[in-house]
């Protein structure tokens, strides 16, 4: 019966406007398995006047189960958060965080719903996007339908090879682009510009470089150095630099590479590095679309031409999605403060400091994961405006730091002064939790020079 409510929503074969309108009657229809899932892809060419409608009825929905959160039948209430899990993390941007205006059982009913919608759209990120092809495709129309899929964005590729047939069946995002770089032997993935999107290059040899894939995370072998050293032995060793990227849907703001568990066999040997610190963790900046790290491992002790199943782990710094914050009537209201999954944002106090307007604003991670320490600066970098009562939005002079301990910063921003501090309103955006995301990869052969 389930499967026949689900196949009765999607074969309505109806125009846009119906297909919404049939979008909002199968909530109740479809099980709650696939409900999330049945939204999602309602979503997925973004920007098209089908998805904005679809948006606006998802929209409606939440604001009405939103209303039904407040009902004075607890079954209603019930029913209501039920039902937005059921919906899945799509709901989220139409779903406001918890703010301390509320009473304590709004407070907490709305804070548990979004906590569990975003530890299973934090969980997704952590999962490589899946891609399906099955047809003929240039590269430029793979890459387009690739982004609509798994929303990573791709530079035009410059490939001037025909179209090529493709059979890919729910594979990961970076086995559909080793494909593609099999497929289309006049292009390769550009080897030093990333960024927050795939970049291409021609081709200028056959061989591609050694890589490994892991969930999001690709594994290029970019350079491999022998040294061996008749003065000091200890000097001699294999030195190995892995260029990771990422899907760039992701944007990681450190890595962390365990050494203690590498290991790599050649012959009958295996392999450990001869790092002295058992882990070294790398800071990355912007978002650069990959990193490269370097390994350094014992030389074997019998002559051999290839190293075999190199085994590594790493982890992964990585924030959530940002959530944004909005906070109303800064001068009158006071201190105020707002919750969305592990993430507290207060507003400390907000006043004018002669001719500017200073509004401290305090972050606050149930679980930070060592990303707030004081050599990190991406907290900083994340968007705020003041808004005036006319709509105007005011971009900050400076900042300054108030607080930072473990789990929490402060920050005073400085706004130009507007005209009326009456119905100011601060919006302010940041990463509903912070991730550490464990990743072991396994390059299989590796030649050595």
């Amino acid at each position: 019966m389930n499967g026949q409510s689900s196949d009765r929503c999607r074969r309505t074969g109806r125009t846009p406007r119906a297909i919404g309108i049939t979008l909002g009657l199968c909530f109740a229809l479809i099980p709650a398995e696939s409900l999330a899932q049945t939204v999602a892809d309602a979503n997925t060419v973004a920007g098209t006047p089908q998805a904005e409608e679809r948006d606006e009825v998802l929209a409606a929905k939440v604001a009405e189960l939103r209303r039904q959160l407040d009902d004075d039948q607890v079954v209603n209430r019930v029913s209501a958060e039920q039902e937005l899990l059921e919906l899945g993390p799509a709901v989220l941007p139409y779903l406001e965080p918890a703010n301390s205006s509320l009473s304590s059982e709004q407070f907490d009913r709305l804070n548990r719903i979004r906590q569990r919608l975003e530890k299973m759209a934090a969980e997704s990120q952590s999962r490589p996007s899946r891609v399906t092809l099955t047809g003929a495709f240039t590269l430029d129309e793979a890459l387009q339908a690739i982004e609509k899929q798994t929303g990573n964005v791709s530079q035009p590729s410059g490939s001037t090879a025909a179209a090529v047939r493709l059979e890919l069946d729910d594979v990961t995002f970076w086995e559909a682009i080793g494909e593609l770089e099999r497929a289309f032997t006049d292009t390769r993935l550009d080897p030093y510009r990333q960024g927050e999107m795939l970049r291409w290059t021609p081709r200028e040899q056959a061989e591609l470089m050694p890589s490994s894939h892991s969930g999001p995370f690709r594994f290029d072998v970019v350079r491999m150095e022998v040294a061996r050293d008749f003065v000091n032995p200890a000097l001699s060793g294999i030195s190995v630099t892995l260029r990771v990227r990422w899907e760039p849907r992701l944007q990681p703001i450190s890595v962390s590479q365990d050494l203690e568990s590498l290991s790599v066999t050649a012959g009958d040997e295996v392999l450990a590095s001869a790092a002295r610190s058992p882990r070294l963790e790398s800071l990355i900046n912007g978002n650069p679309g990959s990193i490269d790290l370097t390994y350094v491992i014992r030389p074997p002790t019998q002559r051999v031409d290839k190293l075999t199943d190199w085994i590594g782990s790493l982890t992964f710094t990585i924030p959530s999605t940002r959530m944004p914050f909005e906070f109303d009537e800064l001068t009158t209201r006071g201190q105020q403060e707002s919750r969305t999954g592990s993430t507290v944002v207060a507003i400390a106090q907000a006043s004018p400091r002669d001719e500017l307007f200073g509004v401290e604003v305090r972050i606050r991670f149930d679980e930070s994961a060592g990303s707030l320490e004081s050599h990190r600066g991406w907290i900083f970098k994340s968007p705020v405006r003041l808004v005036d009562a006319d709509g105007k939005k005011l971009n900050y002079f400076t900042y300054e730091t108030t607080l930072r301990t473990e789990n929490e910063v402060g920050v005073l921003y400085l706004f130009p002064l507007p005209e009326s501090t009456e119905d100011l309103k601060l919006i302010y955006e940041v990463p509903s939790a912070i991730l550490r995301v464990p990743v072991s990869f396994t390059i299989p052969e590796l030649k050595l020079p």
